[in-house]
């Protein structure tokens, strides 16, 4: 009866070690590729996190850009204020603008962030990375004022249109602080503004509506009279190879008669 039990014994026994011989067998020479690609998906992989790119705010603490669903860029007003923020590539950088010049700032610090996954290859787990994912870009705070902005996009949008013109531009400033409070540019043949907005890429000669602050300065401090001669270099003017232009070509003029 004993040598039965132990026979009994010996065989589940055998029995069992083959079982598990050819259960390593199959995992480790037949399914060696299935369980070692599942094993590698429970690796910590690496994977490449962008904070939240930071808002853009007017002077008075007004959303002027901010990112919603998906990193997609809202801009409340549109086009009155697009002219100067700018837009992002398909890398969700900066390409245009205040998200370009203040790019670094906004998209805050890109990070590498490892991830355990199960056998399915779903995340699980983060890594030695603590509180990265709560980290966002930088906002910045503009000197433009939005409702300024948009009566002055409305305004140079209007007098486009009423006066038939190829564009439009306007600049609103403090003249107590030298602000920049509105900026705007319009144009008819709706290109994108921001591949090429004169109000940037253009010079603009002051000409008559700056020479009376020289010369009421020159007059107070007596300076030059009324009467005195000048040079008016036939109507072109050169400062370091740059020539300024005058509408006719004077030569002697009085002080008088060039106020």
């Amino acid at each position: 009866m004993v040598d039965s039990r132990i026979r009994i014994i010996l065989f589940i026994f055998i029995l069992s070690f083959f079982v598990v011989i050819s259960r390593l067998f199959q995992i480790q020479v037949i399914g060696y590729k299935r369980f070692s690609q599942l094993a590698k998906k429970q690796f910590p992989k690496v994977n490449i996190w962008k904070p939240r790119r930071g808002n853009i705010y007017d002077s008075k603490g007004r959303i002027v850009a901010l990112t919603v669903e998906e990193g997609e860029r809202f801009i409340p007003e549109g086009e009155g204020l697009e002219v100067f923020v700018g837009f992002l590539n398909w890398k969700g950088e900066g390409a245009s603008g205040i998200e370009y010049l203040f790019n670094d700032v906004l998209k805050g610090e890109v990070k590498k962030v490892k991830w355990m996954r199960d056998v399915r290859g779903r995340k699980i787990l983060r890594v030695n990375c603590g509180d990265v994912l709560k980290e966002e870009g930088n906002s910045i705070y503009l000197t433009i004022e939005r409702p300024v902005q948009y009566k002055l996009y409305s305004l140079i949008k209007e007098a486009l249109i009423k006066y038939n013109g190829n564009w439009a531009a306007g600049i609103v400033q403090d003249v107590y602080s030298g602000e920049i409070i509105g900026f705007s540019y319009v144009d008819r043949s709706n290109r994108k503004k921001w591949i090429s907005n004169p109000l940037i890429t253009r010079f603009f000669e002051p000409g008559s509506t700056l020479k009376i602050i020289p010369a009421a300065a020159a007059i107070e401090e007596g300076v030059f009279s009324p009467q005195d001669k000048f040079w008016c270099e036939e109507g072109v003017f050169e400062i370091f190879d740059f020539p300024i232009k005058d509408h006719e070509k004077y030569g002697w003029l009085t002080f008088k008669e060039i106020i």
